[in-house]
């Protein structure tokens, strides 16, 4: 049985994944950038991570690491792990764009630990 926390973090991640796929996709058709650019737009970022997300919720260790590499990654590629990280922009950003990467990823680190069989040697 799941625990709550960890159906929590699947929906934050899935959640996460999919916002990626949509912003992908409204960026790519506003910059009209054809069918096939607006694909590679959204599949790259949106795909992978909801990817992650599913990965995570069969290998939740793995996946959660993942999950906390991507959303690093993600703010990093962005440029808000800089100096715009303190304006009211960049808190947004954080918030929309690896936060809930992070935050599910350690979600899923931290209850695989819990859920780990312990073995009693003789």
């Amino acid at each position: 049985m799941k625990s709550c926390k960890l159906r929590i973090a699947s929906i934050l991640s899935l959640l996460w994944g999919g916002w990626w796929t949509f912003f992908g996709l409204a960026s790519g058709i506003s910059e009209g950038i054809g069918i096939l650019g607006t694909l590679m737009h959204a599949l790259v970022p949106g795909f992978i991570f909801l990817a992650t997300a599913l990965a995570a919720r069969k290998w939740s260790f793995a996946g959660g690491i993942l999950l906390v590499l991507e959303g690093v990654l993600a703010l990093w590629f962005f440029g808000y792990l800089s100096d715009r990280l303190l304006t009211a922009l960049g808190l947004q950003m954080v918030l929309l764009l690896g936060l809930p990467g992070v935050i599910s990823g350690l979600i899923f680190m931290s209850e695989s630990r819990k859920r780990r069989p312990t073995y009693i040697h003789k």
